[in-house]
Order: C-alpha cells, then sequence, then structure tokens
C-alpha cells in the first residue's frame, strides 16, 4: 500500500488513516522511525504487556525484584562486565 503525506513547516505529518488502519496505529501509541539506506520506516512501540512471556526468565532471576536486577546489570557494567 501507498499513501501520500505533506511535511508541515513544523516538521510533522499525519499518517494517512489507510496506513494507520493497515498497520494498526491507534491514538496514543509511540512510533519509532528508523532510517534505511532508502529513507525511514515506521514502527510501532510495542506494549510492555505485549511482551509479557516472549522472554524466558532464568530460574535464578524469577521472582528477583525489577529494581535488583538494574543495579546488578549497573554493577556489572562499572567492572566492564558487559556492555
Amino acid at each position: 500500500m501507498e499513501a501520500i503525506a505533506t511535511v508541515t513547516t513544523k516538521g510533522q505529518v499525519t499518517i494517512p488513516k489507510a496506513i494507520r488502519d493497515q498497520c494498526g496505529f491507534l491514538e496514543g501509541d509511540q512510533l519509532v522511525f528508523r532510517t534505511t539506506d532508502y529513507g525511514a520506516a515506521i514502527i510501532r512501540v510495542p506494549d510492555l504487556a505485549d511482551l509479557a512471556g516472549v522472554v524466558e526468565v532464568p530460574p535464578e532471576k524469577s521472582g528477583v525484584p525489577w529494581e535488583e536486577i538494574r543495579e546488578q546489570v549497573r554493577e556489572a557494567r562499572a567492572q566492564n562486565l558487559i556492555q
């Protein structure tokens, strides 16, 4: 599908309804604009709730509070163990 939109003087673009409908873009969705060699791709940022269960949690991390995991990552980065 193709549709034409015009960039305003403020750099804004209205995504044509046919494109919004086909892509499932809804009011309030956040979009990522990723440049390519040919222009740009627009991708809807998934709701974190949609990602629940997608990644398997290692047994040693199961039940660990999120803030504790973040602190462990900060410490590991500070020690240059991970990037």
